[in-house]
């Protein structure tokens, strides 16, 4: 079926649901035909605009979900970055690497944590995305969220352990955030920098219990009950 390929490419970016199932059911298309600027499969077109049921007929049909385009993006990358949060779970569901980094080193959670997206942040940190991971400019996923302003998003990477004194090669979180005019940001961060710091000052003084032992039980479980009652969150 010569020529079925770009054809399938474009029923996929243009969301065309029946016409994808057409061409997926006459056999013998190339599932990992590549179009337009960056050379995306049309996985990555369909999850990029967030055609969730044309993305699940594509991985029914066998197409790769660790495909990357010319810049290295995965459907992860895009649906991360549009916030795109039932393609991303249909996604991991289905294997997809939550860590995979672009050619510039750039993880989905740092893209999930620059655009604000706060359950698919947490979605991601869940199902084992790299907390600590740096792109090629040295800066984390807290860096990203610092230097947006999202609060939200800066707290939550702080809770699962996102390390405060990462530094690019001029810049903190703290930084970062204070550089985009993102004061209260800047000033939680500081907070928690400062609380650890005499934390661990405290340890060291007198013998005591760790002091995770001592934090409340609801700090610990973020998301719990909804968590609890979405199966695609796990990888299965």
């Amino acid at each position: 079926m010569a020529g079925v390929g770009p054809v399938l490419w474009i029923a996929a970016h243009e969301g065309n649901l029946k016409g994808v199932q057409k061409l997926l059911g006459g056999g013998g298309v190339n599932l990992e035909i590549t179009s337009g600027a960056l050379q995306s499969t049309p996985l990555l077109i369909a999850a990029k605009s967030g055609h969730l049921m044309i993305v699940i007929n594509l991985i029914d049909h066998g197409t790769n979900v660790l495909a990357v385009d010319r810049d290295g993006w995965s459907a992860v990358h895009y649906a991360c970055f549009e916030g795109h949060l039932s393609t991303l779970l249909v996604l991991i569901h289905h294997g997809a690497n939550v860590s995979i980094k672009d050619r510039n080193g750039v993880s989905a959670l740092m893209l999930a944590a620059r655009n604000g997206h706060d359950l698919i942040t947490e979605i991601l940190l869940y199902n084992g995305a790299n907390l600590h991971a740096l792109d090629n400019n040295q800066e984390t996923a807290l860096h990203y969220a610092a230097g947006c302003g999202h609060e939200n998003i800066v707290t939550l990477l702080i809770a699962h352990g996102a390390c405060l004194h990462t530094t690019s090669p001029h810049r903190t979180p703290e930084s970062m955030a204070t550089s985009h005019g993102h004061t209260h940001v800047a000033a939680i961060i500081r907070e928690e920098a400062s609380s650890i710091s005499n934390a661990k000052s405290r340890k060291q003084q007198r013998r005591v219990q760790p002091i995770v032992e001592n934090l409340s039980h609801g700090m610990l479980t973020p998301l719990r009950d909804i968590i609890a009652c979405r199966p695609l969150f796990k990888k299965g």
